[in-house]
Order: C-alpha cells, then structure tokens, then sequence
C-alpha cells in the first residue's frame, strides 16, 4: 500500500496513515486502502487490538482539497463521495477488533470523524482537534460528533468550526486522555497490551452491544440523513463562497480566511 503503513506484534496491529508531506490529508487511495487494511484485519485472528496513528506532524489533516482536474458538479457525485468516505469510517466502526486513535498534532475534518469512529483516543497535549467544515460551506459526510459528547458541545464545535485543545478534548469527551508528548506512544502501547490481556468474545461483544445501544437510538439513520445534506451542500453556491474560493485559488487559504473575516466585519467586499 502507498498511503498507510501496517505492522503487527504481540496481537497489536498498528496502522499508520503516511502521507506526511500532505499532514495525512485523505485523498481517494488512502481511503480506499485504510478501508481495506481494516477489513483484513477484523478477519485476522492474530490480531486482537488495532492503533491507528499518523505519521510525520499530525494524525491528520482532514480531506486533501487539492482541486481535482474533473470537479464534481452534481449530488449524485458527492453522495457517492460521502459514501464511499463513510465506508472507511465504518469499517472503524464495526471493526470486532477494539480501536485506539493515537493522536499527534492537528486532527481537523475527516481525521477527526475517523478518530471518533474509533473505540478509545489517546492524545497528545499538543494536539488540536476542529471540525471546520462549515467555515468551507459544506458539511461533514459522518456527522458523528453528537453521540460522542453532549449536544451543547458537540453543536459548538460543528456551527463554529472552531479548533480546541487537548485539554479540552478530554473534558468534553472527544479523546480519553491527553499525555506529554514523549509519553504518548508508551501510553497507547500500554493500554493495547492491556486490552490484549481481556478474553477476546468478552472483549469483542462488548464492543458490538454497545455499538448497537447507539444504533438503535438512530445513529445509522442519522448517518445516512448526514451524507445526503453533505451532498446537497456541496452543490449550494453563495457569492461568499464562490469569493473565498476564488481567493483560496489564486492567494493560498491564509489569504481566503483573511478575506472571509473582513467580509464579514464589513472590512472587505465581494
């Protein structure tokens, strides 16, 4: 595989996004090949617990925005986006195995729906975690964020696309733990020997029952309600949008974000 790396030792699988130069960002391969690794090891009886890491600066960046030669311009063609997105979130999801994100740096976007699909987070104090969809017009294709934290919170983070802290992480539930960077691997490590050590049916039932406890309460509904409104939002244009991606294009990000701040305290125009 190009864009992940996987090892296994003492029944712990470790998989590593590796796309260091791009900060993790998940384009199409890396999605379709974190799908697969996971599948194959949900089916590998020697592996009982799964890391998910990043390498290089973060754990990951979010999707790669880099324009594409043939843009989608219709929902049918973000739908299956989202979908096929959401396939790899899943396959976290239903994953037999436990899955621990170890988190590092920034966890923005899709990185951060992927760490939430995962079983338990550990992070380090460094790190910083945002949902910024919203501040892109567009919308996240796993809105998973309010069944892994009070609503309030979970609301703030996705209307305001704000980024927040480790500590903060931890207090509102997004991550277990927050601990010094140099601890952070032997921390993780640690926590999957540990959970290595629990009978395997005992271990994987109680993942699967309370999964379902969050299904039945709507959340796979919700799931596919949220893949739909990304896909309708990507096809919405406002001239706000259309202007900060113009910028964005011609001038680099920090540009567009600049412009978008004084558009809207009345310091800029369209």
């Amino acid at each position: 595989m190009n864009t992940i790396l996987v090892e296994i030792e003492k029944r712990i699988a470790t998989v590593t996004l590796n796309r260091p130069g791009k900060l993790n960002a998940f384009n199409h391969e890396l999605v379709a090949e974190l799908t697969q690794a996971l599948r194959d090891l949900d089916q590998d009886d020697n592996v009982n617990v799964i890391v998910l890491k990043g390498a290089g600066r973060c754990f990951g960046s979010g999707y790669d925005v880099t324009p594409s030669d043939k843009p989608y311009t219709t929902i049918k063609e973000w739908r299956k986006e989202a979908v096929d997105s959401n396939l790899m979130m899943y396959s976290a999801w239903e994953n037999r195995k436990p899955m621990i994100a170890q988190v590092h740096g920034y966890c923005f976007g899709g990185a951060c729906d992927l760490l939430m699909s995962c079983d338990l987070a550990v992070c380090s104090e460094d790190a910083l975690f945002s949902v910024p969809e919203i501040q892109f017009n567009t919308h996240p294709s796993l809105l998973i964020m309010p069944y892994t934290m009070l609503m309030k919170h979970a609301k703030m983070l996705l209307m305001s696309g704000d980024r927040i802290s480790a500590q903060d992480a931890v207090r509102i539930g997004l991550v277990n733990e927050a601990v010094p960077t140099d601890q952070l691997e032997e921390t993780v490590k640690a926590l999957a020997a540990k959970l290595v050590k629990i009978p395997t049916p005992a271990l994987q039932g109680c993942k699967k029952t309370i999964n379902k406890i969050y299904e039945l309460a709507g959340m796979r509904e919700a799931m596919y309600m949220s893949e739909e409104a990304f896909a309708a939002v990507k096809v919405q244009h406002t001239p706000e949008s259309d202007k900060f991606f113009e910028i964005a294009d011609r001038d680099g990000m920090k540009a567009a974000f600049q412009w978008r701040d004084d558009y809207f305290v009345g310091k800029a125009s369209l």
